[in-house]
């Protein structure tokens, strides 16, 4: 999961392709819900209920795909300034 949004801010940032948001963010969301909710509703976790786990889950990858998407137009905007 964090290797997946560290690799979509880099090729965001170097302005490598235009469909940031396709080939990476989706992934790295979809791992982010099942991640967050893993950890909420594990053993070894926080032992939560499963209603409560998927919710917050679902919550949590949602919350910082909205952060990637409204950081996308600054980083697109600084990385053209530079050429």
């Amino acid at each position: 999961m964090i290797a997946l949004w560290v690799s979509n801010a880099y090729l965001l940032k170097k302005g490598k392709y235009r469909f940031a948001p396709l080939l990476t963010a989706l992934p790295a969301t979809f791992m982010t819900a099942v991640s967050v909710t893993y950890i909420l509703m594990a053993k070894e976790g926080l032992q939560l209920s499963r209603n409560v786990a998927y919710l917050i889950g679902a919550a949590a990858a949602l919350i910082l795909f909205t952060v990637y998407l409204a950081g996308c137009p600054k980083v697109r905007k600084t990385s053209n300034s530079r050429l």
